[in-house]
């Protein structure tokens, strides 16, 4: 993994290893379900989680945000079972989901993995005929 990322500006809460997406000048967004990503956010997060609490980001609206971009490889959180090799695409919570044909991707998974997890994946952009 490369030790600079990329520095970007948060338009709303963004989690740890999600698929995001452009969403103005030099802002980006949680993706949603099937959108064109541009990378995946930081692993680590904002500040340190305190006992119970459950709503921890990576970065919240107007936050730097490091995001890791094509030819890179970090974690990203899945959102159903994938193998490796496949083709990852964002679901409705910018999770890692197999793509289908006629869907654009976002990474290429290293490892298989479960919904929950989070596995190492290289950021690759492109449309699976």
């Amino acid at each position: 993994m490369s030790a600079v990322q990329p520095r970007w500006v948060s338009s709303g809460n963004i989690n740890t290893c999600r698929f995001v997406k452009v969403s103005g000048d030099n802002t980006v967004a949680q993706a949603g379900a099937g959108e064109f990503t541009c990378g995946i956010s930081q692993e680590g997060t904002k500040k340190p989680p305190l006992p119970g609490e459950t709503n921890v980001y990576a970065a919240e609206s107007g936050d730097l945000l490091e995001v890791f971009g094509p030819g890179q490889e970090t974690q990203l959180e899945l959102g159903g079972t994938v193998s490796a090799g496949d083709m990852l695409k964002p679901d409705a919570n910018g999770k890692g989901v197999t793509a289908a044909s006629t869907n654009y991707y976002g990474a290429i998974a290293k490892h298989g993995g479960a919904a929950g997890e989070k596995i190492l994946v290289v950021v690759e952009r492109g449309y699976k005929a």
